[in-house]
């Protein structure tokens, strides 16, 4: 089939457009590269007396042969002027001035006036840089526009007019502060670990799981429990609480943190004082004029911004910083209602001989996709004739860790599988079947046998429980013993939910 005229001269009229469009595009590419193509970057930067105090820096440092590399390069490289009055304590200490000449050279080409958002630059210093291409502009310094998207070899030069001193991060700014000793003290424990990166593996258990000639290493506790506020790649908002503010919090939360062990007192101060800085760190960088009403701490933990009575603040390589003299979280805020899920069970256990819980295998206990679920998903195991066929059949749940204070405890379990109703029960921390059955923790009562009916989606309050020591508990759903027919009970749970009761 023939194309007709018209079709034939659009197509063509198409095709020089497009070619043109990139010709002329290729063609600033190469405007942009005039310049000194045959040199590298250090042979133009040497050659440029207007540079020459940051020669005589890069060659002290060594990184005059790092720009002699063929690889890509951008150097943001302050003029004499900027450098002219660089302080003595970086000039004189060769570590300091090595991390601040990285600061100011990054690998890939970024020439200026090329749109978009601020981006982060990372420098071979570790730091992350913000640049605003269109602005000509690096971490607030200027760039010369004379003296921008200059093309070498192996890279790009700027010439910038004052200097970019790399920012301490979260962790460097808090260790290098002075004060504030309540939460240094606890903030400064360490704990080893398996360092798998530096372990020789030796061989195989007999599971088929590696073996290690084992290296240790030690990690700090905070960074890895709570955040890596010394991750230059992410950005939090961090609290440091002057010992005032601490003592204020500490004095607060210490009665729900009871201990019952030989060493309470030593355990709840520690527990106090983890849990007060568990929630010093939001994520994100929230400048004073931008901090919203409410900010949220990693943990989940709502922190009213009013309460804060900030005195001073800084701006850190990965976020920022608030020194604060008051920091008084409700406590409504801090202790909050938890929920176990149905499927996130732990293990499945029967009655034994000794009234032990024992591990059994339920071969038909089942995850359901449920719209009207939390989660949309709900534990169920069919009971009756062809059911589980398991006595005493209890189902294993572990809480969060609980703060020492009476919980109200309540279910949703919907019977949507069969026309009659069913009982089950939930124990706490039971190490004895008889413990289940008679459904006691340290003297209260838990439950007493509750009964699903059919198709009821709400919450069902079984009882309430006194947690005496701050920690986990365990939880398990469990079939009615009392019933004759017992083994055909069947077990149902979308969730558990725990609601402190507060002062």
């Amino acid at each position: 089939m023939k194309s007709s005229p018209k079709k034939v001269i659009l197509t063509i009229t198409f095709i020089l457009a497009v070619f043109t469009s990139c010709k002329d595009k290729w063609e600033d590419h190469n405007a942009l590269r005039e310049g000194v193509l045959s040199e590298n970057l250090v042979q133009f930067i040497n050659s440029n007396s207007s540079l020459s105090i940051f020669s005589e820096y890069l060659k002290q440092t060594g990184y005059d042969k790092v720009l002699e590399l063929s690889k890509a390069f951008t150097v943001w490289a302050p003029n004499n002027d900027a450098l002219s009055n660089l302080d003595l304590s970086i000039v004189n200490d060769s570590a300091k001035l090595k991390k601040f000449v990285a600061n100011h050279i990054s690998y890939q080409e970024y020439p200026t006036n090329q749109g978009g958002k601020t981006i982060k630059i990372k420098m071979l210093s570790g730091k992350n840089i913000e640049y605003v291409s269109d602005a000509s502009q690096i971490d607030g310094a200027s760039i010369v526009t004379a003296s921008s998207n200059l093309y070498c070899k192996n890279g790009l030069l700027h010439i910038i007019t004052s200097p970019l001193y790399p920012k301490d991060n979260i962790w460097e700014y808090f260790k290098s502060t002075t004060g504030d000793d309540l939460q240094k003290n606890i903030m400064k424990y360490v704990t080893q670990v398996f360092d798998e990166a530096n372990s020789r593996q030796t061989g195989f258990n007999f599971h088929g799981e590696p073996i290690y000639d084992t290296v240790w290493a030690y990690k700090n506790i905070f960074l890895m429990n709570v955040n890596d506020v010394s991750n230059e790649d992410s950005v939090y908002t961090f609290f440091v609480l002057t010992d005032a503010a601490f003592q204020h919090e500490y004095d607060k939360m210490k009665p729900y943190l009871n201990d019952t062990s030989s060493l309470s007192s030593e355990n709840i101060d520690y527990y106090t004082r983890k849990d007060v800085c568990k929630d010093i760190v939001i994520r994100g960088k929230f400048a004073p004029e931008n901090l919203p009403k409410v900010l949220t701490s990693t943990k989940g933990i709502s922190i009213p911004t009013d309460s804060l009575k900030i005195e001073s603040h800084f701006e850190a390589s990965n976020g920022m910083v608030y020194t604060v003299s008051g920091f008084n979280i409700p406590l409504a805020n801090k202790i909050t209602s938890l929920k176990m899920e149905g499927e996130n069970y732990f293990g499945t256990y029967a009655y034994a001989a000794d009234s032990s819980l024992v591990y059994t295998n339920v071969p038909l206990l089942g995850i359901r996709a449920r719209s009207w679920a939390s989660g949309g998903l709900d534990l169920y195991i069919p009971g009756g004739t062809n059911g589980h066929r398991i006595a005493d059949l209890c189902i294993g749940y572990s809480t969060p860790v609980l703060y020492t204070l009476p919980y109200k405890v309540f279910w949703v379990a919907v019977n949507d599988f069969q026309s009659s109703s069913f009982s089950q029960k939930l124990a706490v921390n039971p190490f004895k079947l008889r413990d289940i059955r008679t459904a006691k923790y340290q003297g209260d009562t838990v439950v007493s046998y509750k009964t699903v009916n059919r198709y009821n989606y709400s919450e069902v309050q079984l009882g309430q429980v006194v947690n005496h020591q701050y920690g986990r508990l365990r939880l398990f759903v469990a079939t009615d013993s009392t019933a004759t027919t017992s083994p055909n009970n069947p077990i149902v749970l979308d969730y558990i939910k725990l609601v402190p009761v507060l002062p």
